[in-house]
């Protein structure tokens, strides 16, 4: 939302805060900040333990230490919770002239966008990485597609401190006077769409309990494309992000792009009840020389996935091997002539 269009005034948006669910993700899978969690809870129940022991006896020391780094490792991610639900509640007023970006947050600081970069919004568009001293500050663009020519410098991130949406953010930097930039702009008419193609969390049911490897290789991985397909009107280029060699072309004529709604049979535990999994929308992209290219999209309205396909579709008994955002989501069924079958519930009516 736009506020205060005063032209002697800072132009003001209302930025959406993050998600719930994507602030504990990144708790989760934030590998400085557990490691900071278990260094607290060692330091804590090291110093409970020494100070009971040195009094009542070693073995009551140990057990107090064990039950105070215990306490630790239990308490804050709950704390964490509770900021977390706090922090998304609460809308962020971003300021924006020519030299820079306020937040209402830390009044007086300007975030400068000589220094900004732009990176992904893992499944979910861009984020424009700024600071100003010691702040920093990561505002998302929301359904915001990429060029194959758009620089990001900046890592991909999970959550955000704040998000607008696509047309929002293309009008925050084009008054910073960073819009015209070839860094950080949208694909131009007839230029390629770069999408990036993330591996998918639901892939982490099928594997088994103990599978404690799998898990953690799955959760490490998350944050970076497995890869990235570059689409034009005329063609389309796989890309393999670790070795960053495109493929040749391929014509559009070539590839095909399947409507799916990819759905692993029921599963019914020892009890008799029944576990339905997601059903995911997705495409399957058939591409010469490549494996079929299995693509779902998780973004939701409410409680409920995003886009749904009219009519029939292809239903695998599998689940998608990536995951996108819903922005490219919508330009691969553009680019392959499926918008007419795609319900979008972000724009229709009825929400």
């Amino acid at each position: 939302m736009r506020v205060n269009d005063s032209p002697s005034a800072p132009r003001q948006f209302v930025a959406s805060p993050a998600s719930v669910s994507a602030t504990m993700n990144e708790f989760a899978t934030g590998k400085r900040t557990l490691n900071a969690v278990y260094g607290l809870a060692i330091g804590v129940g090291l110093v409970a333990g020494v100070g009971v022991g040195a009094g009542a006896g070693v073995g009551t020391g140990i057990g107090v230490g064990l039950g105070a780094g215990t306490a630790i490792i239990m308490l804050v991610p709950m704390a964490w919770l509770a900021y977390a639900w706090w922090r998304s509640r609460q809308k962020v007023l971003v300021g924006v002239t020519n030299e820079g970006l306020s937040i209402d947050r830390w009044p007086g600081d300007v975030f400068s966008f000589a220094d900004a970069t732009l990176g992904p919004w893992v499944n979910m568009g861009v984020a424009l990485h700024l600071r100003s001293g010691s702040h920093r500050f990561v505002l998302g663009g929301r359904d915001r597609r990429i060029a194959s020519s758009t620089r990001l410098d900046a890592p991909p991130v999970q959550a955000v401190d704040a998000w607008l949406w696509d047309a929002e953010f293309d009008e925050l930097l084009a008054v910073g006077g960073r819009q015209g930039g070839a860094d950080v702009r949208g694909p131009a008419p007839g230029e390629a769409t770069r999408c990036l193609l993330f591996p998918n969390p639901y892939l982490a049911e099928q594997m088994g309990s103990f599978a404690f490897r799998k898990h953690l290789q799955l959760q490490r991985s998350l944050s970076q494309p497995s890869l990235v397909l570059d689409v034009d009107d005329d063609a389309i280029r796989v890309i393999d992000p670790n070795r960053d060699t495109p493929s040749a072309p391929v014509s559009r004529a070539q590839v095909t792009a399947t409507p799916a709604i990819y759905q692993p049979d029921s599963v019914t535990s020892g009890d008799g009840s029944t576990y339905d999994y997601a059903a995911i929308p997705g495409l399957v992209v058939g591409i010469p020389g490549v494996p079929p290219v299995t693509i779902g999209c998780l973004d939701l309205v409410g409680s409920q996935f995003r886009f749904s396909w009219r009519g029939d579709a292809h239903r695998p008994n599998e689940r998608p091997a990536y995951v996108v955002s819903a922005a490219d989501w919508r330009t691969l069924a553009e680019k392959f002539g499926l918008a007419p079958h795609l319900e979008d519930m972000r724009r229709s009516p009825t929400t």
